[in-house]
């Protein structure tokens, strides 16, 4: 059933903020954008609304396979009309997974990451450990919840008590 044909006319409505807070607000030089499938959304929302990009970008747009990547002729579009914009797919099935040894990380670079919770917190993880002055900033998200992690940090807690009886 389509949204028209169930609305009383007049009809009220109730419009939010979109989800997530991505700002872009980086405070070095050099940005590094990673998006991880529809991780991406942020990005190509920024990118659409703005038309001058003064400091350095890398997007690395991570996918399983090509095939799965969206807006791939957007994105060169921009890359090949600014100078300070740079695109890279990044395939998994071919490359392995994205590591932070793949990132050209200093301390004047700002990371913008949102994707798929696994993906984030593993990147986060090694950024903070081989690069602890760069500035990350994150999304991440689950199609499942946490509901998982979550029973398994409360077992977790439960065999810790039982074994420190």
């Amino acid at each position: 059933e389509s949204l028209i044909s169930s609305l009383d006319i007049p009809a009220r409505i109730n419009i939010t903020k979109p989800y997530g807070s991505m700002t872009f607000q980086a405070k070095t030089n050099k940005q590094v954008w990673i998006g991880g499938g529809i991780g991406i959304t942020p990005f190509l929302g920024y990118l659409r609304s703005e038309n001058i990009i003064n400091d350095p970008i890398h997007l690395i747009y991570t996918v399983k396979q090509k095939e799965e990547a969206v807006h791939l002729d957007t994105l060169n579009a921009i890359a090949s009309s600014n100078e300070n914009f740079r695109f890279t797919l990044f395939e998994s099935s071919k490359q392995g997974f994205l590591t932070a040894s793949h990132l050209n990380l200093d301390d004047d670079t700002t990371v913008y990451m949102c994707g798929p919770r696994p993906m984030v917190q593993s990147l986060n993880k090694q950024m903070i450990e081989e690069h602890p002055n760069t500035k990350v900033y994150f999304e991440a998200f689950s199609f499942t919840g946490t509901l998982i992690e979550d029973i398994l940090r409360y077992l977790k807690k439960c065999i810790y008590k039982l074994n420190r009886a």
